[in-house]
């Protein structure tokens, strides 16, 4: 199934389970510092988790494009404004993240068991990850979009652990 062929029931339900596993997860209980999107498009919904993050008194930063590149700003409910293709993104007036030591949770079309990832083809995620490689970087998906193998190029950056309402895939390392 697509996942613009999604109800809001089964994205509301399967993204709660989703963002459960992440909190549950030690990289969430020892992160200080949450790096996570503004879902868009029956993405996993992302507000649980911030909410909760909120509650936890973690700092949460939230990604604005800025020509090519990402920056991530302080999340404030009240400072948020529609941005590039009408994601909710921060107003750049609060102070910036530097990505140094966190959580990242990164979106994806598609994953692979391997931790791999498909973005939406601008490349957004993988130079941050790329520039920032001290984040443990998490991605988050339904099930439907986890497939065995996924064909990467030497620009696609691995991630650490693949959520899913089903499964967390953790990347194997020698």
């Amino acid at each position: 199934m697509l996942r613009e062929n999604y109800d809001i029931d089964f994205v509301t339900i399967n993204s709660k389970i989703i963002c459960d596993k992440i909190i549950e997860s030690a990289e969430y209980s020892a992160a200080q510092n949450l790096y996570v999107y503004m879902s868009f498009n029956n993405e996993t919904d992302t507000s649980y988790l911030i909410d909760r993050a909120v509650s936890d008194g973690k700092n949460i930063f939230i990604p604005r494009v800025v020509a090519d590149d990402m920056i991530f700003y302080r999340y404030f409910p009240e400072n948020v404004i529609s941005g590039y293709m009408g994601i909710i993104e921060p107003d750049a007036t609060t102070a910036t993240g530097d990505g140094c030591e966190g959580l990242l949770i990164v979106p994806g079309v598609a994953f692979d068991r391997k931790c791999n990832r498909t973005g939406y083809g601008k490349g957004f995620y993988d130079r941050y990850i790329m520039t920032h490689p001290k984040l443990f970087k998490a991605g988050i998906g339904f099930e439907q979009q986890i497939f065995d193998e996924l064909e990467v190029d030497e620009y696609d950056q691995p991630l650490d652990v693949v959520f899913s309402e089903k499964k967390i895939y953790r990347r194997l390392t020698i």
